[in-house]
Order: structure tokens, then C-alpha cells, then sequence
């Protein structure tokens, strides 16, 4: 091989050498893309899907909504009984360090029917002719619709209570509580207990006036057989109703 070549090889060895000892001292001043800092929160709701046996409240309750359908052979003095609750909506941010707390973001409240435990009774709906009350101010009246609307009635009491409970919740809004538990081992279900017990004073007080006004409305209307209170009553929470909106 001649000299020149030999050369020439030689000095692109040391070239490439030379260039890989360049990089490597100068390494501190290659921009290094930074580690995102970790997000040191979650947010959690109340739900993380509605069960099927909710139905919300709105003003188009239906038959089809009482799931429970006694036989025309049980010949009860009741019509028909819905079954709910008040159940509280919520968003919070949990903080896990340096000691874990729970900040509400929002929160709202609506009544819920559950259906798979609300029922009505067939003889009512078969034997309906039997069951036409006579009024001055109209001819005749058909007992089981009368019987949905005093049903709905008792779903917009609880409306009422729903309501009543958001405005009283509004009040957590923006506020902090403690998480009372170690943040390395608190997950999602045990936000949702620690923010039921903090929002279960508010949700007993305003559950017990619900009932006492669901009581109290039976008894006025005399389960919904008394249709001149009836009326009265039906104004009355429609009126309530407006008045939160």
C-alpha cells in the first residue's frame, strides 16, 4: 500500500476519534429534555357511572318507571309506592403531599327514583272503572292516573329536598378537609366515604325534612284520595319547585 494512502487512513482514524472525544467531554451542554413533574393530585367524583336502577328526577314519571308490578289477584289498598333518595353530585381535587386533603370543586344534588324497588298494583289499572270519583268541578276523574300524578308529586318532593341540599353544599365549594388517611394508600372509594361523612350531616337533616313533608302530604291528601287537597297540594310544590329554580 502506498505511503499516501497509508497516511491518509491514518488521519481519518484520529479525525473520527478526535470527534467522539469532542461530544463526550461537552456532554453537560447537550439540552437534556426534562421529566414532567408529576401531577401530585386526582380528581374524583361521586359516581363513576350512574347504577341502572337510578332514574333522575324530571316531571314525565311514567308506569313503566315502577318496575315492582303486583297482580290483580293482591288487592291492595295502595296504588302504587315510589321509592328514592336524595343523592349528592360532587367533584374534588385531592392533594396527596405534602399531607393529603380534599378540595370540593363542585357539587349539586337531584332526587332519584330508584325503580327496581318502586311498585304498583294491576287491580288498580283493571279494575279502573270502579274507581271513578265524582266531582262537582268535573264529571269523572280515572283513578290510576290520578294516582301517577300523585306518584309524581311525592318525586318533585324530593326534588324540593334536592335542591334545598345543593344550596346548603354550595357553601363546601373551594373549601380543603383533611383526607384522614395515609396519601400512599387512599384510592377513589375512600374519597367518596371520607366526603360522605363530611357532607352526612347536611344530607341527614335535609333527608329528614323530605320525608316529614312526604308524610305530611299523604296525610293532607289522604294518599292522593282527597282530590280537592290534592289540587291544593299540587300548587303548592309547583310553586316551591319555581322558586328554587
Amino acid at each position: 500500500m502506498k505511503p499516501v494512502i497509508i497516511i491518509v487512513i491514518v488521519l481519518f482514524i484520529l479525525l473520527i476519534i478526535g470527534l467522539f472525544i469532542f461530544i463526550y467531554s461537552n456532554d453537560d451542554n447537550i439540552p437534556v429534555e426534562e421529566t414532567p413533574t408529576k401531577i401530585n393530585s386526582i380528581i374524583v367524583e361521586a359516581y363513576d357511572d350512574w347504577p341502572d336502577n337510578f332514574r333522575k328526577w324530571d316531571k314525565n314519571l311514567s308506569w313503566d318507571d315502577f318496575e315492582i308490578v303486583y297482580p290483580v289477584s293482591e288487592k291492595s289498598n295502595i296504588a302504587a309506592q315510589i321509592s328514592g333518595m336524595l343523592v349528592p353530585w360532587y367533584a374534588v381535587n385531592v392533594t396527596l403531599s405534602p399531607e393529603c386533603t380534599i378540595e370540593f370543586l363542585n357539587t349539586n344534588v337531584t332526587a332519584v327514583m330508584f325503580k327496581d324497588k318502586s311498585s304498583r298494583n294491576e287491580y288498580f289499572f283493571t279494575n279502573a272503572s270502579d274507581r271513578v270519583v265524582e266531582k262537582p268541578s268535573r264529571p269523572f276523574y280515572v283513578y290510576p292516573e290520578f294516582a301517577l300524578n300523585h306518584e309524581q308529586k311525592h318525586f318533585d318532593i324530593s326534588e324540593i329536598g334536592a335542591r334545598n341540599l345543593a344550596k346548603s353544599l354550595k357553601t363546601f365549594e373551594g373549601k380543603s378537609f383533611s383526607c384522614n388517611v395515609s396519601s400512599g394508600d387512599i384510592n377513589a372509594n375512600d374519597v367518596r366515604k371520607r366526603v360522605d361523612e363530611i357532607i352526612q350531616p347536611h344530607l341527614e337533616n335535609m333527608g329528614n325534612q323530605t320525608n316529614e313533608l312526604n308524610i305530611l302530604y299523604d296525610e293532607k291528601t289522604i294518599k292522593g284520595t282527597d282530590y280537592d287537597e290534592q289540587l291544593i297540594w299540587d300548587a303548592k310544590i309547583e310553586k316551591a319547585l319555581k322558586e328554587l329554580e
